[in-house]
Order: C-alpha cells, then sequence, then structure tokens
C-alpha cells in the first residue's frame, strides 16, 4: 500500500514541461527575427557582404596595380630614302611626315639592310665600317667592322609587292606613266613640281607607287588614278634610292575589350578596368562610411545637448540648425574644388577634405531627429529615475537617452550612406572628387564625357555604374529592413 502511495509534488507535475519551459525573447532577438523574414534586406546584406570583400580583399589578388599602364607592340611602316649618298631620311608611311633624318660622316655604299624582327637599319659606309640605326629615332645603336652586312641581319626585310594586273608603270622624260596592260593605252601620268629624277618607281606592300623628282621632293601616288597622297622635301640632290622597313612602337593598350588577361578590358589610360573598380570601391564605400560617422557623432553631440537642456540652449543649437540646412551644397562643393585646384592641393588629399565637408554639412538633419527623440523621453520615469541617483547631466544623456535613440541612428546611418555614395560619385563625376591617377567610381563614370567611349566602350563605364546602383540599392534595402524590424507599426 505504501510503494503504491505518490507525493503531492509528482501528483501535481505536469506531463508536459512545455508549461515551465517557457521561451523569452528580447526585444534584439525580435528585431532579427523581423529583419530575417525581410528578403530584401538580406538580399541587400548579401550584396553589401560581396561588395566589401570585391573592393578591400579583391585587390590582394589581382595580379595588377592601380596604376599600371598597359602597352602593345604595334608595327607599322616607314619610307626610308636614301637622297645623296650621306643622308637617310625615315617617313611615315601614311602621311609623308619626318620622323627622322641622319646624315653620316662618310659615305653610304650600300643600299639600307633593315631588320624583318627589330626594324633597325644597317648600312656600309666607305671605309668599310657598319652603322646601326634604331628604327624609331634613328640613333646610332652599334658600329661593326670586319664583318659583312649580311650576317648582322638574320631575317632582313622584304618588300611583297601586290602584283598589278592592270598596270605597268615607266619614268619617261620626267612623267610617270601607268599603262594598261591589256591594251598597252596609257591610263594616267604623273609628274611633280620638277621631273621625275628615279629611273624605277617604288612599290610599297599596299601598291601605292613613290618617285622622286630632281628637286628632291619625295612623291606617293594613288595606283588608282594616278593622284598625290603627300609629298615631302629632302633637299639634297640625287642619286635616290627609296626603299620600305617595318618600326615596332610602343602604344596604350587602351579602350580593349574584354579578355583573358583583362576581364572588363582597359580604359582610355590603357589601365585595367576590373582592378581600379576594386581600387574605387573602397574609395567610394570609405567616403560613405567616414562622411556617415562625422555627421552622426555631430548630430548625437549638438542634437542631446539641445533636447536635454532646452531653453536657450536648445533655441541657440536649432537656428544653428537652419542656417546649415540653407547652405546650398552643390554650389559649396564646386566653389571648394575651384579653391582647392587654385591651392593646388594634392588630388589624394582632396577626398579627405570632401568627406570633412560633407560630413560638416549633413549633421543638422541628424541633430534634429536626436532632438526630437530626447524631448520626448526626458521626462519618461527611467529618467527621473536617473535623476534621483544623481548622475551627472553628461552620463544621462549619453548613457540613458542615447541609447534609446539608437535604433533611428542606425536606420539613419544605413539609408544615408547609399545617398552619400551617390552624391561622392556626382561629385567625383564633375571633378570635385578624386582626379587621375586615383580611382572611385565616380570618376571611372566620367569617361562618359569622351563620345566615343559611351558609344563603343561600355565595358569602361558600365560596371562602376552598376556597381554604384547595386550598393546604393543594397544600403536602402538594409535601411528599410531595419526600420521595420524596429519599429513594425511603420511597414507599408
Amino acid at each position: 500500500m505504501a510503494d503504491n502511495m505518490k507525493l503531492p509534488e509528482e501528483l501535481e507535475m505536469p506531463e508536459d514541461d512545455q508549461a515551465s519551459e517557457q521561451t523569452i525573447v528580447t526585444p534584439g532577438q525580435l528585431v532579427r527575427r523581423r529583419f530575417v523574414r525581410n528578403k530584401l534586406a538580406i538580399i541587400g546584406v548579401i550584396i553589401l557582404v560581396i561588395m566589401v570583400i570585391f573592393s578591400f580583399i579583391g585587390p590582394i589578388f589581382s595580379p595588377y596595380g592601380e596604376y599600371e599602364i598597359f602597352y602593345r607592340d604595334e608595327e607599322i611602316r616607314y619610307i626610308y630614302v636614301l637622297a645623296g649618298d650621306q643622308d637617310l631620311y625615315a617617313l611615315n608611311i601614311a602621311d609623308g611626315s619626318l620622323r627622322w633624318h641622319l646624315r653620316t660622316e662618310e659615305p653610304i655604299v650600300s643600299e639600307p639592310l633593315i631588320s624583318a624582327e627589330t626594324g633597325r637599319v644597317f648600312v656600309q659606309l666607305e671605309s668599310g665600317v657598319i652603322q646601326e640605326f634604331s628604327a624609331n629615332r634613328g640613333e646610332l645603336a652599334n658600329e661593326y667592322t670586319d664583318t659583312e652586312l649580311t650576317s648582322l641581319v638574320e631575317v632582313p626585310f622584304t618588300v611583297e609587292v601586290p602584283e598589278n594586273e592592270e598596270l605597268r608603270y615607266e619614268v619617261e622624260f620626267g612623267f610617270l606613266n601607268a599603262y594598261s596592260l591589256e591594251t598597252g593605252v596609257k591610263r594616267w601620268d604623273f609628274t611633280g613640281y620638277s621631273p621625275v629624277a628615279t629611273e624605277e618607281p617604288f612599290y610599297d606592300e599596299t601598291g601605292n607607287v613613290y618617285v622622286v623628282d630632281e628637286a628632291g621632293e619625295v612623291y606617293a601616288v594613288r595606283p588608282e588614278r594616278g593622284v598625290q597622297r603627300w609629298s615631302f622635301q629632302t633637299n639634297h640632290e640625287g642619286p635616290y634610292l627609296i626603299t620600305e622597313g617595318p618600326v615596332i612602337i610602343r602604344t596604350l593598350n587602351a579602350r580593349t575589350p574584354p579578355s583573358r588577361a583583362h576581364l572588363l578590358g582597359t580604359d582610355r589610360m590603357g589601365l585595367d578596368v576590373m582592378t581600379r573598380l576594386m581600387y574605387g570601391g573602397r574609395i567610394s564605400l570609405m567616403v560613405g562610411f567616414v562622411v556617415i560617422i562625422i555627421e552622426i557623432l555631430l548630430g548625437v553631440i549638438l542634437g542631446g545637448i539641445a533636447g536635454y537642456y532646452g531653453k536657450w540652449v536648445d533655441n541657440l543649437l536649432m537656428r544653428i540648425v537652419d542656417v546649415f540646412n540653407c547652405i546650398p551644397i552643390l554650389p559649396i562643393m564646386l566653389i571648394m574644388g575651384s579653391v582647392m585646384v587654385a591651392m593646388e592641393i594634392p588630388s589624394q588629399s582632396r577626398i579627405y577634405v570632401l568627406m570633412l565637408a560633407l560630413g560638416l554639412l549633413f549633421w543638422p538633419g541628424v541633430a534634429r531627429i536626436v532632438r526630437g527623440q530626447i524631448l520626448s523621453l526626458r521626462e519618461q520615469e527611467f529618467m527621473v529615475a536617473a535623476e534621483s541617483t544623481g548622475l551627472k547631466a553628461r552620463s544621462r544623456i549619453f548613457f540613458h537617452l542615447i541609447p534609446n535613440v539608437m535604433p533611428q541612428l542606425i536606420v539613419i546611418a544605413t539609408l544615408g550612406i547609399g545617398s552619400v555614395i551617390l552624391l561622392e560619385s556626382a561629385l567625383s563625376y564633375l571633378g570635385m572628387g578624386l582626379s587621375f591617377p586615383y580611382a572611385s567610381w565616380g570618376n571611372m563614370v566620367d569617361a562618359v564625357n569622351d563620345r566615343r567611349i559611351m558609344q563603343d566602350h561600355l565595358n569602361i563605364w558600365v560596371p562602376p555604374g552598376i556597381a554604384i546602383l547595386l550598393t546604393v540599392m543594397s544600403f536602402n534595402f538594409v535601411g528599410d529592413g531595419l526600420r521595420d524590424a524596429y519599429d513594425p507599426k511603420m511597414r507599408r
């Protein structure tokens, strides 16, 4: 009988322990749960994390530097004219402009020999010395003795003249005549300011014809109608020898399309767009965060003081706020930009002036919100209790009132960063922010001022535009999500 007896506590114990294990949810957990349910806010957080990783960690893995300019070797052709026996001219094959001219100390006794690999020019002088000249500037590179000219050039350049199936050329009585191969009828004739002096015309790989007249004028003639393309005066007597040669020049590898080497191509200065997009993200995001920190600090301090003390302190600070609200931001920033240019402030230092100026101009909005919240909080019971304990005014403001305004400040900061990034991009576009060679998303978009880039090279300005759009949109999504999580009644 005693074995079947149960204690009163056991008789009163419920079958399920859930009633005694009630879950207590803190306000922070409620806010987090509401925020996580907002899909757009989560998408915004993911995009922002990607942008931060891309901007601050991406450059570590980039094979290129922010200021690394890329070049490409490009082959062009020069027309070489040996006038007399000591003067050698190098002319641009496209327009006949003089690239360089040299005069040797001794007569040249050989036809210029040109390397197909390097474009360097070799000539043999009367004494047997062989001189080597650079193709780009005609500078003396080397001198050789006791050697054959042909042994110095492994692959000499040879002109591959296209076969003209319609015309044959002859120089007769100071005229360059073109005859039809089919009928033998003269199609056209050409003469310069003086009679043509060269016995045999020279042809380049495009079929153009070159002759020199008795006054030393070099002519490039189109084969179709015998029309002069260009001419150049050598001011030297003959005999004349014309030949052609390649020149390897280094040019900017600019405005290239996306490729394996450059995933987003290169910009107008030959810089890698992807790498500059990473470094530009650092600047744009840093400007957003620093400006928000400055305006929050100023707004919280001045707004908290105005709301707590009230009376003449409140009136004075709010009048200062009114003055700042009347300042036109864009004209002031443009004037500051002109002043910094006149003072020759380095481009890298301008961004710090920009951040400080924006922070000083944007704090009044935060101060008004903080003041309004504190005016409603300072008369509540917890503040009366804090005052009765003898806490100083500074402690009551910053340890009791400001923490109760933090939800609103977080929302303001999140939404404000996007606006600051947009403004920085606009100011950089107008030339107020960073300038070349430093990168920001704003001055990268500035490339659209070049009409050719805007129409034909979308890879230069579209990526920074998309980065600005995604970043600002993500901050707005996160800000809306935080606002709804802190105050569900404001949800629309």
